[in-house]
Parts: structure tokens; C-alpha cells; sequence
């Protein structure tokens, strides 16, 4: 399986083509996707829903989620066994979007390294298993569970359930 290495011309042309955040998903179902991924198809697939590009409250949690990338490095230096730490990315395939959970086995001063956990809706060139690098100012968003059992970041994630508990 090849590793794929976000660079900053990948999440420029993500930009500039497609604005910061585009779209965002139910919790997982029958539609599969991962609680907080965030998807532009040209069709959305069952089980997600889209945001305009220019959402505030999504682009607040994407700079949230920038300004406390040293919380997240600094926990998963203290990693223990058996907590799950995850970084938000986006990927791009012709007209289509996504952006995915990735799940983090290492970070350094700039990148953090992770493997697709969950098949893509849309990106079909991305394969669970996928060895991926993601370089930190393309990182949209960030969780961990902590040793206590406290959950932390989630940014995206928390808009998208306040939204689901309005809409019901």
C-alpha cells in the first residue's frame, strides 16, 4: 500500500478549489461514515450531510483545533496503552472531498503519521490500512480519549452534534 504525504500543494488546491471545510457527516450508520467526517461529492452518499464552504462555526473549530496542536502532541507523548488519538485531514479525488479521521501511530515538530481506520465514502484511492502523513496546518481537527476517560478536542465534532440536538 503506497504512503500518501499531505503537502501543502495537496491542501492548496483543496483551498483554493473547494474553501476550507466543506460538508459534514452523521455519526456512523448505515451510510458509514465516522462521527465528524466532513465529505463534498458532488452527491452526498447516504448517511452524510453537506455545509457551505464558508461555514463559521466549522471554520472557528478548524482554528480551535490549529491553536491546541501542542495539547494533542504533548498527550500523545504521554500515550498509554489502549487510547486512540485521531487527526482530521482532508483528501481529494477529482470533484470529490473528504475529510477523514485519521488515526495517529506517531508525531513529529511538523507532521503526525497515521492509518485510515474506516473506508472512504468518496475517495476511492484511500484504503483502510493506508499509511498517511499529514503535515500540522492541514490538521482541521483532533481527538483523544485521556487516561481518566475524559474526552478532548473534537471541534468539528461538537458543532455537528449541537446541530443534530437542534434539528430534532
Amino acid at each position: 500500500m503506497p504512503n500518501l504525504k499531505l503537502g501543502f500543494p495537496a491542501i492548496f488546491a483543496a483551498l483554493t478549489l473547494c474553501g476550507t471545510l466543506n460538508g459534514c457527516s452523521k455519526p456512523a450508520g448505515p451510510g458509514g461514515g465516522q462521527q465528524g467526517e466532513m465529505i463534498k461529492p458532488a452527491a452526498a452518499p447516504a448517511g452524510f450531510t453537506r455545509a457551505d464552504d464558508s461555514d463559521p462555526e466549522l471554520i472557528a473549530a478548524k482554528i480551535s483545533a490549529q491553536n491546541g496542536l501542542s495539547e494533542f502532541k504533548a498527550a500523545f507523548a504521554k500515550k498509554e496503552t489502549g487510547q486512540k488519538f485521531a487527526v482530521k485531514a482532508p483528501f481529494r479525488e477529482g470533484v470529490n472531498e473528504e475529510h477523514k479521521w485519521v488515526i495517529v501511530d506517531a508525531v513529529r515538530k511538523d507532521e503526525t503519521d497515521g492509518h485510515i481506520e474506516r473506508p472512504s465514502a468518496v475517495i476511492k484511492h484511500l484504503k483502510v490500512g493506508q499509511i498517511i502523513t499529514v503535515n500540522d496546518y492541514n490538521i482541521e481537527d483532533w481527538a483523544y480519549t485521556d487516561a481518566k476517560g475524559e474526552q478532548h478536542g473534537g471541534f468539528s465534532v461538537a458543532v455537528l452534534r449541537k446541530r443534530e440536538g437542534q434539528s430534532k
